[in-house]
């Protein structure tokens, strides 16, 4: 890697020092494999202090986004229940006079958006109660009926004749016309 442009003062001797940019999904990369950090700091031209200050970085990011996801479900849930509330809040102060007011476009419009929060509201219902949220059908009389209608026609098209088992033991001669199945 070459150095960049950016110049830095450096504040314990007050002079500049060009910035060092390193290769850091390389560095990641290195490291995983064991690779110690002075050998990673030479493949970078740099100094090993200066790995050493990235992977500090990159573990306290780590470690932020560890915090977040063990505690997301928790704070989206919270985020529903305070929009949950403005909801509600909007909703007291709608009056049947200023639905009355509306244009028929707003009409429609505010009739989508109550059906998009109802429809939402009602999936994310039943996810939490262990409930399917997508009607699926399955008829298995009409499975079984296209089955019996497939092996027919299999059947048919291939003129199957099923027999006792006609060779004799010892015996490898099949009869002339027929397969055994």
């Amino acid at each position: 890697m070459t150095a960049q442009a950016i110049t830095r003062p450096r504040p314990d001797k007050g002079k500049l020092r060009t910035a060092r940019k390193i290769n850091r999904k390389r560095v990641i990369e290195l490291i995983d494999q064991g690779v110690s950090v002075p050998v990673v700091a030479a493949s970078q031209q740099v100094a090993p202090t200066t790995i050493y200050r990235f992977l500090e970085k990159i573990d306290k990011e780590k470690q932020s986004l560890i915090k977040y996801k063990s505690g997301r479900a928790d704070h989206k849930a919270l985020l529903q229940l305070k929009t949950e509330d403005k909801i509600h809040i909007i909703m007291e102060t709608i009056t049947d006079d200023s639905v009355k007011a509306m244009s028929d476009s707003s009409k429609k419009g505010f009739l989508d958006v109550l059906n998009n929060i109802s429809g939402t509201a009602y999936d994310k219902e039943r996810l939490e109660r262990g409930q399917s949220t997508q009607n699926i059908a399955y008829d298995n009389n009409a499975g079984m009926e296209r089955y019996q209608a497939l092996k027919k026609l299999l059947t048919d098209a291939i003129d199957v004749k099923t027999v006792d088992n006609p060779v004799s033991e010892g015996s490898c001669q099949p009869h002339d016309d027929t397969i055994d199945i």
